[in-house]
């Protein structure tokens, strides 16, 4: 984010980074093996006697989802917060509209729908437990995928506001 950007948004310590999230039940293919840039042919890919991994297509992903958001200042401090602090990514309930399953897989693509959940973290969480970062400096946001081991999100409206300090308020009993 330039600095003019950032001024123009009016972003401070009183801002907030907020995200829509969905996790899918997609389970993500093996990842290739780095090619070996050293052996002759190394650039055509995998060989005729390299066997391709097999993937099971029906298999559906339930590892829980969970990823770091960082943000990073003009001087290059980082903090960096987990979403699960700010509430557990669902994934999609499965519902069935017919009796018979067998029509309905014939009907429907899915027999579910994703529904993006929004997480609104504060900057001041961020400057909370990294005292040196800026709200005010903010020169970027990033999803660091470190703390689950695979996954597939769909990921939209990120982006940086001013919330009401209403909306941050916990409840009182």
């Amino acid at each position: 984010m330039s600095d003019s950007l950032t001024r123009s948004l009016h972003i401070d310590s009183q801002s907030s980074i907020y995200l829509s999230v969905a996790p899918t039940d997609a389970k993500p293919g093996p990842r290739q093996p780095p090619r070996d840039t050293t052996k002759k042919g190394a650039a055509r890919g995998r060989s005729r006697d390299e066997k391709r991994p097999d993937v099971k297509k029906d298999e559906k992903d339930t590892t829980t989802i969970d990823f770091s958001v960082e943000v990073v200042d003009a001087s290059g401090v980082t903090a960096r917060l987990p979403l699960t602090r700010y509430g557990m990514p669902r994934r999609p309930l499965e519902t069935h509209v017919l009796r018979r399953a067998d029509r309905e897989e014939a009907q429907f693509a899915h027999t579910y729908e994703i529904v993006l959940q929004t997480y609104v973290m504060p900057l001041a969480d961020f400057a909370a437990i990294s005292p040196q970062f800026a709200p005010d400096k903010l020169k970027s946001i990033r999803l660091v995928f470190d703390r689950s081991p695979a996954g597939t999100i769909i990921l939209d409206d990120v982006g940086v506001s001013a919330i009401d300090p209403a909306f941050l308020a916990q409840a009182r009993p």
